[in-house]
């Protein structure tokens, strides 16, 4: 990714695939991808134990553990053996999975640990060929979260057709890669370059932008924030300034196969609280819908008592690292909960753990990603701030693409009511990675966004326009683009 004056720019080879076109494993190939899962299947059998602490195997004691790692070592030779029978991968899986459950009973837990073992196979196999291509920016379609998770550095962005679902969303986010939907027709093999601030394609390099800005996240009562998950990321964004910083930890725990290491979050939070040691930080509780699909384990992921009993190991570890050391500007924020008095018990045991253990106190704030806690807002007793997580809130409301305006009716509507009882809001999601979005919610009141470290820049820019003309300059906008966005 370059920068052009004020412009954000991938260049780059294009490529495309589709995760689910016919695939053949070759003779050629053979030796390499069989080794490949038999490091896999050695990787499933380690991490067992550690899943079945955390709450990802749905089996009552630890000798279970032996029958589920029976059906794993049998993977491999039932797996190879209809490789050699010349079937496409898809039939592979397949049959190898029917074969299994006929010798090991169709076992829930067996079921999901195939299930995952099988994405994560496909996801290795189809993108060996990718990953010795020089591939900057790729079009994929009918992809998983573990196709995406498998993408190698050298990928900075992704093309799609249509908008994919918030899981994906988090996997490119997490990743830094860029999405662009468009539906545009590209050739295989050449080199295009990716206006980021435009969101759009092409072959010709974008003219120098002279304006600049200062790099400071905050501009009056605006806040400009980065999502900072990893080490590399600690180090990358801290030139930016960032008015705020938010942590998704579940994110970081895809990096270690979907669990939570404690030593590992002690150094992340050591490194983030010594780097920026006046900034606030908002951790969100690791949230559970990317880690059960990850896991392909399918009961509820909303936070109530059930799942945080289930998942204690998990968030007490979580906790622990995010208090190694003592930060004077760290809040913490509880997403997921759909019930006011689920939030006050899990709250209050929350705190009684801060306190107890660490002897010390923090804000907390209530995330808005379900229609339930946004429909009843005025439920909910003794929260500090509001996370309004746009992607999630806005598939929950199961809005059609064409009303985005009543959807941001809504969200102004709660940024009102809010006001008035003075609590920070805080907005996050791929939707106001599109500028004109993004203009739009400042013209309305909000001050406080998450955005992405590629149009930092830009949009400090947008911002100080605002302030320049005094709130005219979202008229201006809006006159310019009213055919987009209403």
């Amino acid at each position: 990714m370059d920068n052009i004056g004020n412009q954000s720019v991938i260049f780059g080879r294009y490529e495309e695939m589709d995760m689910l076109e016919p695939y053949r494993i070759s003779k050629e190939s053979r030796y390499k991808i069989s080794y490949q899962i038999e490091l896999m299947i050695e990787e499933e059998m380690n991490s067992l134990r550690k899943r079945y602490k955390h709450g990802y195997l749905a089996i009552d004691n630890m000798l279970a553990l032996n029958f589920v790692a029976d059906a794993l070592v049998s993977f491999h030779d039932i797996f190879f053996k209809y490789v050699d029978q010349d079937y496409l991968l898809d039939q592979i899986f397949d049959k190898t999975k029917k074969e299994i459950y006929l010798n090991y009973q169709s076992d829930p837990t067996i079921t999901s640990v195939l299930n995952r073992l099988c994405l994560k196979i496909d996801a290795r196999i189809r993108l060996l060929d990718l990953h010795k291509k020089d591939v900057t920016i790729l079009k994929v379609k009918n992809a998983r979260i573990h196709h995406l998770l498998t993408l190698k550095d050298h990928v900075k962005a992704v093309i799609m057709d249509k908008k994919p679902n918030y899981l994906l969303l988090d996997i490119l986010n997490k990743k830094n890669i860029f999405l662009l939907v468009t539906d545009k027709k590209l050739v295989g093999g050449r080199s295009y370059y990716i206006h980021v601030n435009q969101r759009k394609i092409s072959l010709d390099e974008p003219e120098k932008e002279l304006h600049s800005v200062e790099l400071n996240g905050q501009s009056g009562q605006f806040l400009l924030g980065l999502e900072i998950n990893n080490d590399e990321q600690i180090i990358q964004y801290k030139p930016l300034n960032p008015g705020f910083i938010m942590v998704e930890p579940e994110k970081s725990y895809l990096d270690t196969d979907g669990i939570v290491f404690q030593k590992i979050r002690e150094s992340f939070y050591k490194k983030l609280y010594h780097t920026y040691p006046d900034t606030e930080i908002i951790v969100t509780l690791p949230k559970l819908d990317i880690l059960k699909e990850y896991h392909q384990v399918y009961d509820d992921f909303l936070l109530d008592d059930v799942m945080y009993k289930k998942h204690f190991t998990m968030y007490m570890k979580e906790i622990n690292a995010m208090f190694v050391s003592n930060h004077p500007k760290l809040r913490i924020n509880l997403s997921f909960i759909s019930d006011d008095h689920m939030f006050s018990e899990l709250k209050r045991e929350i705190q009684n753990v801060i306190k107890h253990k660490f002897n010390q106190k923090v804000n907390f704030g209530l995330g808005v990603d379900l229609e339930t806690t946004l429909e009843y807002i005025e439920a909910f007793k003794k929260y500090n701030f509001v996370v309004i997580d746009t992607e999630r809130l806005y598939e929950e409301l199961d809005y059609e693409a064409s009303e985005l305006n009543l959807f941001t009716k809504d969200i102004s509507s709660l940024n009102q009511r809010l006001k008035t009882k003075f609590k920070d809001i805080y907005i996050t999601g791929e939707l106001i990675n599109d500028g004109k979005y993004f203009t739009k919610l400042v013209s309305r009141g909000f001050k406080r966004f998450v955005v992405s470290y590629l149009q930092f820049q830009s949009y400090l820019t947008i911002i100080k326009n605002y302030h320049d003309t005094r709130g005219r300059y979202s008229k201006i906008q809006q006159n310019c683009s009213n055919n987009n966005i209403s």
